[in-house]
This record gives C-alpha cells, structure tokens and sequence, in this order.
C-alpha cells in the first residue's frame, strides 16, 4: 500500500511540475512578446515626434545594434534638427554675444588673409572667456566676404563659426551683404544656411514665400519650465548696395568690392543690364530685351528659389506681423522681452543719431537700407520690440532710444573688412525677475583686450552737426 501511494504521489507530482513547466514557459514568451511591443511602441513614437517635427519623410532612419535611432540628413538643408532649447539658466539670466562684420576668407590665398581671420579668433575667444557663462552667440552677418573667396567657401564658414560650435554654445546667424557672394558652387545664402544648420546651430531656413533666407525667430524659455519668457526676432536685411546683381566675376579683387557691380568684364555677359548699348554682333537692345543672362542679373536668387531683397520688404513685415499673432495673449503668455538683430541699419538710425541723445560713437556714417518700408513703425504699433541691434558699419556702436526701442549697433568684431577701430562685441544680458513677472536687460561693449564699456560716452545733437538725411553707400 505505501508504495502504491508513493506512485500516486510521484505521479501526482510530475503532472503539477508538467503543468507549471508549461505556465513558466508561455508566460515567458508572453513577457517577451510584451518587451517587443513595447519597444516596437517606444520606437513607433520616437519616430512619430521626430516626423510631426523634423519631416521625417525625408530622412533616413538607421536602427544600430543597441535600438538607438540616428536620422540622416538627405542634404536638403530643410532639417533644423536642433532640438536643445534655448532656456533662461538656474540665476534667471540668459546672456547674448553679438559678434558681427568678421569678414573671413577676405585673402583667400595670401598670408595676411590666414592672420586676419586667425586675430579675429583670437577676438571671439578672448571675449567669451570675459564674458564666462555665454547663453547665445548671434553672428549678425557677413561672417565671411564672400565675393574674395574662389574656393571651399565652406571651410570659411566653419571657421567663423567655430569659436561657437567647438565651445558647445548655442549660436544663430543672420545674412549680411557678403556673405553670399562667392563664386563657389555652395555659396549661396541657401546654401551657408544648410550647412549652418548642418553644422548644429539654431538658425533656421526662413519661409520661401517671403524675400531673404534667414528671417526667422527664437524662443528662450523658463529655467524650469515650459514658458516663452523672451523671443528674438532675425531678419534678412538682404543683398544691400550689390542691388541683387550676379558680380560674383569679381571677387578677384582682395579688398571689399560689394559697389562695383558695373565692372567692364570683357568676357562676362551678365554685367549688361544697366549697359543700353549693343554687344558685339547682338541685334537686341539690353534695355528692353528678357533674356536669360539679364533676367539672373537683375534677379538674382538666394539659392533654392529663395528671392532676392536689398531692404527688409514689406512682405517681410507682414510676416513677422502674422507671427507675432501666434502667440496667446495675456501678461502670462507673451514673452516679457523681444528683441529684432539684422545686418543693414534703418533709417531711423539717422533720426536718432541726428536728433536723440545717443551713447557711443559714430565714426562711420550711418549706410542705412535705401527703401524704408516700416518695419520700425510696425514695431511700435505692436509693441513688443525692446531693442534693436544691427552691424554692417564698422566704427559705430551707438544705441538711443526711439519710441521706447532701444536702437544699437553691435560693434566691428573682425579684422576682416574696411576700419582699424578696436574690435570687439555687443553683450546683453536679460534678467528673469520672476516674482514681478518682468524681464530686465543690459548692454554693454566688451573689446579685445578684455575691457568692458558699460557706459559709453554720450552724443548730444548740436548746432553745428550737420545732419545726416540720405544713407551713404
């Protein structure tokens, strides 16, 4: 009998060890089942965030070995694939170095053109080791002089930009009247904003609708939190005094050639359309006929179908107008500070420096846009702008007051370009108050050598000052 009931039992446990042996093994393969689907899930969504903002469709998705999803850029330049957002820091303080005029690439294959660029390095790098803790870098056009450089137009670009990009600060850049014009396949403004953005800045394309490439806007937000506390705005302030002409034959020459754009090029065709007279054997008249050659003259694109602009144009004004009304009204939504950056001064600049008190020098003229189509009075009537702040005239660095904006120049920070008036850059630094729900700011001029100017001497209009009223070249 004990051994009969010792089969039972023995029975009885093979058929449970039998039926829990089979339970471990489909709750395996359904744990397993459950991991895939949920990373199947994860990638899925991964995959879904970076279509809703990259579109994805155009990219090239890779799956390594440890389920880690890298996206390829097609070469399309459409990808601002760069995702780290710009935030006010744990102090409530969010600093911008506004570096301008560097003018790289200037003596493409002389000796001195290596050691200009290399003292405008040097420049950058000694005033964001001044300045500590740097937030933004905005490069305020012609970081390159584009119409001396014949070859990798590339490689200039880089190196403009690289103080920025090898030291991990964010940066963004907006066209100046140089910058494009190189005979280079890449050099058009399409072009060096692809490989900007390629090279991991914040800059983005601007929209195709509009003259100009880099119009476009920055949000900063809280330190913690999802809250826009400060937007910059940049606009492409266009092709200036080259009046959207292809001179890109002359930059042979290894000083700043950007006014002579009706040199007498014997072999060039497209140097016609302001010429009324007959080429050699040419029944047409150039004054009235539509051919090609003159229509790329007098058109001359920005790349990718990009317009030309040589002033901020109306169509840009309305855009940023129909921007600004994307953002919610209400003291707790829009931003508590804005400010615009571009190349090419207003005209208003003339007003200020000729009626207001400014602060800070003036030894250049003022080469403001030629066509005044109301960007400053469109900032006024919606209120927003704080501060302006432009380049393109080396030995200014003013600012005043205009209606409540602040106006300013940047300052000359390259050995690139015309002038020998010390180097240096624009900071402003914003300062959250986030108990008063208030944004506050102040600039002030750092040089090369270190020094910093936080109050720059003061300019008041006077009788004998003859007032400027037409913009130089």
């Amino acid at each position: 009998m004990k051994n009969s009931k010792y089969s039972k039992n023995i029975k009885k446990i093979k058929i449970i060890y039998l039926i829990t042996t089979l339970i471990i093994i489909l709750n395996f393969f359904e744990i397993t089942n459950s991991l895939s689907i949920i990373n199947n899930n994860k990638i899925n969504h991964l995959i879904k965030i970076n279509d809703n903002n990259n579109n994805l469709d155009k990219k090239n998705i890779n799956l390594d070995n440890n389920k880690k999803i890298s996206v390829d850029d097609d070469g399309s330049g459409n990808n601002n694939n760069n995702n780290n957002i710009l935030r006010f820091n744990k102090n409530n303080k969010f600093k911008i170095i506004q570096f301008t005029d560097l003018h790289f690439g200037e003596g493409e294959n002389e000796t001195w053109g290596k050691e200009q660029d290399n003292n405008s390095t040097r420049v950058m790098n000694t005033i964001i080791d001044k300045e500590g803790d740097v937030d933004l870098i905005l490069f305020t056009g012609d970081l390159i002089t584009g119409n001396n450089i014949n070859g990798n137009v590339s490689k200039y670009w880089e190196n403009a930009i690289n103080v920025a990009k090898t030291r991990n600060i964010p940066w963004a850049i907006t066209f100046g009247n140089h910058d494009d014009l190189s005979s280079n396949d890449n050099g058009t403004r399409f072009d060096l904003m692809s490989l900007d953005i390629k090279l991991g800045s914040h800059s983005k394309l601007g929209p195709i609708s509009i003259p100009g490439v880099s119009n476009y806007n920055l949000n900063i937000y809280g330190h913690e939190n999802d809250r826009i506390l400060a937007t910059l705005w940049l606009f492409d302030s266009g092709d200036g005094e080259n009046n959207c002409t292809n001179n890109n034959n002359n930059n042979n020459n290894n000083n700043d050639n950007s006014n002579n754009n009706n040199n007498n090029n014997n072999n060039n065709n497209n140097n016609n359309n302001n010429n009324n007279n007959n080429n050699n054997n040419n029944n047409n008249n150039n004054n009235s006929n539509n051919n090609n050659n003159n229509n790329i003259k007098i058109n001359r694109e920005f790349g990718n179908g990009y317009k030309c602009n040589t002033y901020i144009t109306k169509e840009q004004i309305e855009w940023y107008e129909n921007e600004t009304l994307k953002y919610k009204n209400g003291d707790d939504k829009l931003p508590l500070w804005e400010g615009a950056f571009f190349h090419i001064p207003l005209q208003e600049y003339m007003l200020v420096w000729n009626y207001g008190v400014c602060f800070g020098f003036n030894n250049d003229s003022i080469a403001c846009q030629k066509t005044n189509e109301g960007l400053l009075r469109k900032f006024v009537e919606i209120g927003r702008i704080r501060m302006i702040s432009v380049g393109h005239n080396h030995g200014n660095d003013f600012c005043s007051i205009f209606d409540n904006i602040k106006m300013c120049y940047g300052r000359h920070s390259g050995y690139g370009g015309y002038g020998t008036w010390e180097r240096g850059a624009r900071v402003i630094e914003l300062t959250h108050i986030p108990n008063r729900n208030k944004i506050t700011s102040i600039t002030y001029i750092t040089f090369e050598t270190g020094e910093q100017l936080f109050n720059q001497p003061r300019h008041f209009p006077n009788s004998t000052q003859i007032p400027q009223t037409k913009c130089t070249d």
